[in-house]
């Protein structure tokens, strides 16, 4: 019994994949058309062309017939067919029709489907039909394909090349499966889509036997379902090539059957599609690390509409996408920046660089957090903007603790002034020769006999006492004056207008008369008086701290003369400095002389008590002055340039220590010196260090520089590029003094720095001031968050170990442990702590 396989293919592109139809693909169907050996080309109107083997074309009076149109299923009576051929060949063809056939009619719409399903399903039927042996088919259709083949004028030769071709551009390869003989055919191309798996011509052994171990049940399971069951569909599969490749194969199958709905035979394509799978794969793998990112991811498109948020922006927010699909993000919006940040940010992005900085939003119940946020752009396959992704952080509980460590930090807790911190940034302003100011005063105030007074009535009455003498101090200045309480019974006074010498001595007096009035404390009558020490800016001290220096001699010259009275710096107080000067002659003849020597504190892990690195402390052995604190001869130093040769000289000898410990087996301790401002700036600062590194043939990680905090932000780019260059040469790098600076926190997070040291003004007073304690869990907590490592100085008691061990605080230094030693009395501590003699 014949079979009726009615194909069409329309070239026209209103119904063919309409823009997206491969020029080459259209060129090699149209040479199918013309060449194809026993075909016939109808010629329809309006530019559409009919692909029909019209020899099995049969019984086309019916008027139910469906063959391919350009409507995809119109009805196509014999009558109208007939007309579309030449009248010469019209009869032949007529007797054709005449022929009883089995007809298998296909119905589905063209724009529904890609151009290798309907490539797959026109080669694949076609083939069903040419590969019918006339053996097989009744005599009188042969005898009418006979004379249809003879008369036809349209009929043309096969061209194995055009399949070919469109084979290849396809990338697919044809097979049939025969349900009653089981024998399997395939097209020569489907071993170039299997990549010649076992042989050059596939088939049905080397077929099933190049298929991938573990797909091979799913496909004997579906081959078996097709034969018998008449199931067909879509199945993917792998298949192993001959040079051990894994391939990614598309299966395509559909069922002929007879007239009893019995499977005849299963054909189908088979196409290679491993490059779509490796795209899908990768595809799969960003949009799982989207999904499962711990920061909330947002894309929206050039619009700034929102297309996507990931499940962490959900959980952070509270906004499922539902609800905020294409709308503004909240975060971009005006209400949250101001003009200037606003157009940067966009116009920064628009023009497709990458953006990042800290932006406000807003949850689903109206909370505000922060969230640090980088926006990039994204293009489209034609190097267009398309969209932008932005990642968030949410940073809100790192502001929070800054904002609150801020707050504790720049007042003091008990008598609600400004403390030094605050001042000593009030007063810098002062010496920026940026901003224009008049003459300025400083005063240096202390309580005299302060100490008796709380050692006597108690801490709670001095504490009364300290916050009274705040309220009367302030009650002493003028509106934009600053009253500052530095720590213990020290006070600060800054005017800022000082008019002339009467103004300043009416403030000062004032001062004295009101500290002097009689105090009722818990029951306690009390009397105090205090000393003041003055000094003018600009012309006494060019910096905030030499202008503290020189009031704070003025005061104590104060207290000489007698107490409650105060003092200007003057000529007979500048005589008291020529001792720095002295110091600038001997300190060259004293390095040349081994006087000078450096000593090691201790640092000591606060969970295992074990030392992990030691600070070197620069001493002076004067011939005549005995044993002198860096801080009478370090400024002189610094201030005469003296310091670099002396720094070198620690540098060296701190080295020198790091290698004989090493030597001895304790070559985990890292050695901790401090940089000076003028040797930070000294442009041979980093061969210097990188010399004497190599020179002592050190482990660079053991060797510690210490920047204090003020020198870092005198200028913040150059400090940030400096210690970008020392980590790279493998030192570790610490903030020295953390705490009385004034340092923002925004350089603070964008520092390159290993260690942060908590100075000890904010050790000394735990437990008692519970300010001490609020602001150094803040330091700790936030350095952590910045990674950074903390170590506490100027821990003398158990209770300021204990509390710092429960902040989390990594080393502590200090008294409690050890005072500053010898480098030999340094390895006996070592040697104990390791129970060695």
């Amino acid at each position: 019994m014949a079979v009726c396989l009615v194909v069409a293919i329309v070239l026209s592109e209103t119904l063919l994949l309409p823009h997206q139809i491969d020029t080459q693909v259209e060129a090699r169907l149209t040479e199918i058309r013309d060449d194809l050996q026993r075909l016939s080309v109808v010629e329809a109107a309006q530019d559409r062309a009919l692909l029909a083997q019209y020899a099995e074309v049969l019984n086309l009076a019916d008027p139910d017939h469906v063959f391919f149109s350009t409507d995809a299923s119109a009805e196509a009576p014999a009558s109208e067919v007939l007309q579309l051929y030449p009248s010469e060949s019209s009869s032949a063809l007529a007797a054709s029709i005449k022929l009883p056939s089995l007809r298998a009619t296909i119905t589905a719409d063209l724009r529904k489907h890609n151009l290798g399903y309907l490539a797959a399903l026109f080669v694949g039927l076609l083939l069903a039909g040419l590969r019918r042996s006339p053996s097989e088919q009744p005599k009188e259709e042969v005898e009418s394909r006979s004379i249809a083949q003879a008369d036809v004028p349209m009929m043309v030769r096969r061209s194995d090349g055009a399949f070919a071709s469109c084979h290849e551009l396809a990338q697919f390869g044809c097979w049939e499966w025969c349900a009653h003989s089981g024998m399997f055919w395939c097209s020569p191309s489907l071993a170039a889509v299997m990549r010649n798996t076992l042989a050059e011509q596939v088939d049905q052994e080397t077929f099933f036997q190049s298929l991938y171990p573990g797909d091979r049940t799913m496909v004997l399971k579906a081959a078996q379902a097709m034969l018998h069951e008449g199931s067909e569909g879509e199945i993917d599969f792998r298949v192993s090539t001959a040079s051990g490749e894994c391939r990614h194969i598309h299966l395509v199958s559909r069922v002929l059957r007879d007239d009893e709905q019995r499977v005849v035979k299963v054909v189908g394509t088979c196409q290679d599609i491993t490059e779509r799978k490796a795209v899908e794969a990768r595809l799969r793998k960003l949009s799982s690390a989207i999904v499962q990112s711990g920061s909330s991811i947002m894309i929206i498109d050039i619009l700034g509409a929102i297309e996507y948020v990931n499940p962490k922006y959900s959980e952070v927010t509270g906004f499922a996408l539902e609800e905020i699909e294409g709308k503004q993000p909240d975060l971009l919006s005006r209400k949250w920046l101001n003009s200037e940040r606003y157009e940067l940010l966009w116009n920064t992005i628009m023009s497709g660089n990458n953006w990042r900085g800290e932006l406000q939003n807003r949850n689903k119940d109206g909370s505000l957090f922060w969230s640090l946020a980088s926006i990039s752009p994204v293009y489209s396959e034609y190097d267009e903007l398309t969209h932008f992704v932005i990642v968030c952080e949410d940073v809100t509980e790192l502001k929070d603790a800054h904002a609150r460590m801020e707050r504790l930090a720049l007042y003091d807790e008990l008598t609600g002034l400004p403390n030094r911190r605050l001042f000593f940034k009030e007063l810098a302003e002062l010496f920026d020769p940026t901003t224009e100011t008049s003459t300025a005063a400083v005063m240096l105030l202390d309580l005299d006999f302060f100490k008796a007074i709380n050692d006597t009535q108690g801490h709670g009455t001095g504490d009364q006492l300290l916050v009274e003498v705040a309220e009367r101090l302030v009650s002493c200045i003028g509106e934009g004056d600053i009253a500052a309480r530095l720590g213990g019974d020290e006070f600060a006074i800054l005017i800022r207008n000082a008019h002339n010498v009467n103004h300043i001595e009416a403030v000062a007096e004032a001062i004295l008369d009101a500290i002097a009035k009689p105090y009722y404390i818990n029951s306690y009558d009390i009397q105090i008086s205090t000393s003041v020490g003055l000094a003018w800016l600009p012309k006494d001290a060019d910096t905030p701290e030499s202008l503290l220096k020189h009031a704070d001699l003025a005061m104590y010259q104060a207290k000489e003369k007698g107490r409650n009275q105060y003092r200007f710096f003057n000529e007979n107080l500048h005589r008291q400095l020529q001792t720095y000067v002295q110091f600038s002659r001997e300190m060259p003849r004293a390095l040349d002389a081994g006087e000078f020597i450096l000593q090691y504190q201790p640092q000591l892990d606060l969970t295992s008590s074990r030392v992990v690195s030691v600070e070197a402390l620069l001493r002076w052995e004067h011939p005549n002055k005995g044993l002198v604190s860096p801080d009478a001869f370090i400024s002189v130093a610094e201030e005469t340039g003296f310091i670099v040769s002396l720094g070198r000289w620690v540098l060296e000898e701190a080295c020198l220590t790091i290698r004989e410990m090493a030597a001895l087996g304790f070559d985990d301790v890292r050695v901790a010196i401090n940089l000076s401002s003028r040797q930070f700036r000294d442009p041979q600062l980093l061969s210097m260090i990188q010399q004497t590194i190599a020179e002592f043939e050190i482990n660079p990680a053991n060797l510690e520089l210490e920047i204090t905090e003020s020198l870092l932000m005198q200028d913040v780019e150059v400090a940030i590029e400096t210690l970008q260059a020392l980590q790279h040469l493998g030192v570790t790098v610490a903030i020295d003094d953390f705490g009385i600076g004034y340092s923002s926190f925004n350089y603070l997070k964008t520092l390159p720095v290993d260690v942060l040291k908590i100075d000890r003004e904010f050790i000394k007073d735990i437990p008692d001031h519970q300010d001490d304690m609020e602001i150094t869990a803040a330091i700790i907590s936030m350095a952590h968050r910045l990674s950074m490592r903390v170590v506490a100085e100027g821990i003398e008691t158990k209770a300021q170990h204990q509390f710092l061990a429960e902040q989390s605080c990594d080393v502590g230094q200090g008294f409690l442990f050890s005072q500053p030693l010898n480098f030999p009395e340094l390895l006996s501590f070592l040697c104990r702590e390791l129970g060695e003699e």
